[in-house]
C-alpha cells in the first residue's frame, strides 16, 4: 500500500512538473494611481508613451496602461485593480478590474467625474489587452502592440 501510495505521488508530480512547463507565462500588474478625475471623456484603454501621466510615473522595465470608464454624471463610479498578475496568452492579456458604479436608485453627488486606473505591467511584447471587470464579462480590449 506505502509503494503503491509512493509511485502515485511520483507519477502525479511528474504530472505536475510537465504540466508546469505549458503554463502561459506570467507577468506583473501594480496598480499606480486610481482616481475619479484622471480619464478621458471616452471609456478606453491605452498604452502610455508620453505625456504628463507617463512622465510622473514612468518606471524603468515596465509599460503603463490606463483604463477610463468615460465621463460619468454622478460620484460612485471607480475602477480597482483585482489581481496583481496575468498571463500572457499569443501575447494577449486580460486584467481583471472592479468595475464599480452605483447601485441603482442609490443618492449620489452629481458631479462629472472620469474615473480611471493607471497600471505598470512587466515590459514586455504585447499584441492586445482585453479588460474584464468582476464578473469576467469584457468591458473594453486593445489591440494595439507594444514593443519592447
Amino acid at each position: 500500500m506505502i509503494k503503491l501510495f509512493g509511485a502515485m505521488i511520483a507519477i502525479m508530480t511528474a504530472f505536475a512538473v510537465i504540466a508546469g512547463d505549458r503554463l502561459p507565462p506570467q507577468v506583473g500588474v501594480k496598480a499606480l494611481m486610481q482616481s475619479a478625475y484622471c480619464g478621458s471623456a471616452e471609456m478606453g484603454v491605452e498604452w502610455l508613451q508620453g505625456g504628463k501621466l507617463y512622465q510622473q510615473f514612468a518606471v524603468g522595465g515596465s509599460r503603463l496602461l490606463l483604463i477610463s470608464m468615460g465621463q460619468q454624471r454622478s460620484a460612485g463610479y471607480s475602477l480597482a485593480l483585482l489581481s496583481e498578475t496575468t498571463t500572457v496568452v499569443d501575447g494577449q492579456i486580460s486584467i481583471q478590474v472592479a468595475w464599480n458604479s452605483p447601485p441603482p436608485g442609490m443618492m449620489m453627488a452629481q458631479v462629472v467625474t472620469r474615473p480611471c486606473l493607471l497600471l505598470a505591467l512587466t515590459a514586455q511584447n504585447y499584441k492586445g489587452v482585453q479588460v474584464v471587470d468582476q464578473t469576467g464579462a469584457l468591458k473594453m480590449s486593445l489591440s494595439q502592440a507594444v514593443l519592447e
